[in-house]
């Protein structure tokens, strides 16, 4: 079986690491990061198959919307926009979660993807 493939979008987080991408990685899912609009644009270029692209808004208002808008073109897949208390709203966004619960993010991409065999 073939594991989903997220695209995490979110600036440099100041701990070192992000809790969004440390859950799906300990899930057995495969994690691509940037931490810019620029960059998650050109790895969604890069890996245009992506099964679901993951965006906080602290990449700020233009680079979040772009990112949205690229999301959306080519191969159907899941978007959610994280943002404190989930603030942050866009209609392009499947949804909209709070950026200080990772769990929350989890339990909707299990219910959705299949965890890979090994999990």
């Amino acid at each position: 079986m073939v594991r989903a493939t997220f695209l995490v979008a979110e600036p440099r987080p100041q701990e070192g690491i992000s809790a969004r991408k440390l859950v799906l990685e300990t899930a057995l899912f495969n994690v691509i990061t940037a931490y810019d609009g620029p960059g998650a644009l050109g790895m969604l270029e890069k890996f245009p198959n992506v099964d679901a692209v993951i965006i906080h808004s602290g990449l700020g208002e233009s680079a979040y919307k772009k990112l949205l808008q690229a999301a959306q073109s080519g191969k159907k897949r899941l978007i959610f926009l994280i943002s404190p208390n989930a603030t942050a709203r866009d209609e392009r966004a499947d949804f909209h979660l709070s950026s200080h619960d990772p769990k929350e993010l989890l339990d909707i991409v299990v219910d959705r993807f299949q965890l890979p065999e090994d999990a």
